[in-house]
This record gives structure tokens, sequence and C-alpha cells, in this order.
């Protein structure tokens, strides 16, 4: 049996109306038990993401908004890679709350407010993919 979370601190300043610039800095906890080692894991920084997101359509209307907008920017290494086992080997790069590689998030988000005439109802969806390097 596993055990992961994943708490963010968000820090977000819109700049420009339809420009934001986010900082993205997870806590991670991962914990693995098995019969060898059990309770094996544990809690650290995981990789911060700086991004850039840019609204590029926007539709008022009687009934809501219509937003369109794409997200980019790096995931860079800042987290926690040297997590030890019972043992005192390093644990697998899959329980370390970093990965060690610097890589590429990209993202499409769509937003409606107003959804069946209901003023407060939002759809939202979102679209994203980590392109990744080698880490550890």
């Amino acid at each position: 049996p596993t055990f992961s979370r994943e708490d963010d601190f968000n820090f977000t300043w819109g700049f420009y109306p339809n420009l934001d610039l986010t900082v993205l800095i997870p806590v991670v906890t991962n914990h693995f038990d098995r019969p060898v080692a059990p309770g094996v894991g544990g809690t650290g920084l995981g990789d911060a993401m700086v991004l850039v997101k840019y609204r590029f359509y926007r539709r008022d209307s009687a009934r809501g908004t219509t937003q369109t907008s794409v997200t980019f920017g790096p995931k860079i290494p800042t987290g926690r890679a040297d997590l030890p086992g019972k043992e005192g080997s390093l644990l697998p790069a899959s329980l370390q709350p970093g990965s060690g590689s610097t890589d590429l998030f990209l993202g499409a988000n769509w937003t409606y407010t107003g959804l069946f005439n209901v003023r407060r109802l939002v759809a939202d969806e979102d679209f994203h993919s980590l392109l990744r390097s080698q880490g550890s």
C-alpha cells in the first residue's frame, strides 16, 4: 500500500488584464509500506513551477462569460531527491518529492460561466502536458 499527498503553495500575480505570472511550490508526502522495510518514504519540497498564463479570448454575454487561455513555463528541479530508505540507501525516483529534471509545462484552459443559465454555475476544462527531460 502507498500513500501520496501533495499540497501546493500558489502565488499568482495578474500584472496585466490578460496576463498572469504564477509560482507554484508543492510540498509532497510519499509513503510506501512493504514487508521488508515498512514505512519507507517522507515529506519534502517538490519541484517548483514558474508559469505564465495568457488569456487570448473573452466574451461577455447576458448569460455569462466565455474565456480561453494558454499556460506555459518551466518546472525547475528544486525538489528534494535525497530521501533515504530504512536501509540508508536512496529511495527510488518515483518516491522522491523532486524529479531532478527541468521540464516544460504546457496547458490550455477554457471556462464558461452561466451554465444552464445559472449565473454562478461554471464549466471549466483544462488540458495540460508536462514535457519531461531526463532527471534522477
